[in-house]
């Protein structure tokens, strides 16, 4: 009976408080330019902020505005087809996210009475849904210059919108090594419903029409193989239109309590 009350304590604490902090990680694309997870060339950066409002000990609402880099280069990859190939990109992504985490052993962080038998609650693992509002702007490089690629047109017709939205789940741990602050470890999957991030959607547009039309630049960026010497004129796919694009952030966060409902 003791334990109980202990731990119906440390979730009256827990109910109606308000968490913000701050996190950054390391992003990984997965798309038709992409090379495997363990390519390290081809991660790029993520930062962000968030805020948390605690429902009970179970159940967390999380607010986050994140800011990260995708990209990939068939250079880099192990595959024949995307070396001779040749396309690269990168985009920045800005994301606004609204998840509901759920705590699965029950979590509390502290509060300014600091219960003995909240020692039972400092650390949790959790999984992690929700929706993302999310805008990007895919680039190629050529020459070392990098150029928006959605305005040159290079598969000539393909329309697709910069602003999407897509779906978070994912998991992580929290841990409070002392009172009103948290540590955490999250990898989150985005599963959107656009198979543009990386500008690779459709099929090749005739070299030549592309550069009467759109100019040289896009005419080499339609078809970036002509760069290593395969000048033929190709046909089909350059990537596969049956699929959506993916990307996952790896972060590490630090939170602190900020507001108390009850005391």
């Amino acid at each position: 009976m003791l334990g109980f009350g202990f731990i119906a304590k440390a979730q009256d604490d827990v109910k109606g408080s308000i968490e913000g902090g701050l996190h950054g990680g390391i992003t990984q694309f997965y798309g038709d330019v992409s090379s495997g997870l363990f390519n390290w060339k081809q991660k790029g950066l993520v930062l962000g902020a968030h805020g948390r409002y605690n429902i009970n000990s179970k159940f967390t609402a999380k607010l986050s505005f994140t800011y990260g880099r995708l990209k990939g280069d068939d250079a880099l990859s192990k595959s024949k087809y995307q070396q001779f190939r040749n396309i690269n990109f990168r985009t920045t992504v800005k994301e606004f996210s609204l998840v509901c985490e759920y705590n699965i052993l029950g979590y509390s962080s502290g509060s300014k009475r600091m219960y003995p038998g909240m020692e039972m609650m400092r650390f949790s693992p959790y999984v992690f849904t929700g929706i993302d509002l999310y805008f990007f702007t895919p680039k190629s490089q050529v020459g070392g210059t990098y150029y928006k690629v959605k305005t040159l047109d290079t598969e000539l017709g393909k329309k697709y919108s910069t602003f999407n939205l897509s779906v978070p789940f994912g998991a992580g741990v929290k841990y409070s090594p002392f009172n009103l602050w948290t540590l955490g470890f999250e990898v989150g999957m985005r599963k959107t419903f656009t198979d543009a991030l990386d500008d690779v959607a459709g099929y090749y547009a005739d070299y030549n029409t592309v550069r009467d039309d759109q100019g040289e630049i896009a005419a080499i960026l339609s078809d970036p193989a002509r760069l290593i010497g395969n000048t033929t004129q190709k046909t089909g796919a350059r990537g596969n239109p049956r699929s959506k694009d993916w990307y996952m952030f790896i972060t590490l966060s630090i939170t602190k309590k900020l507001y108390f409902k009850n005391y």
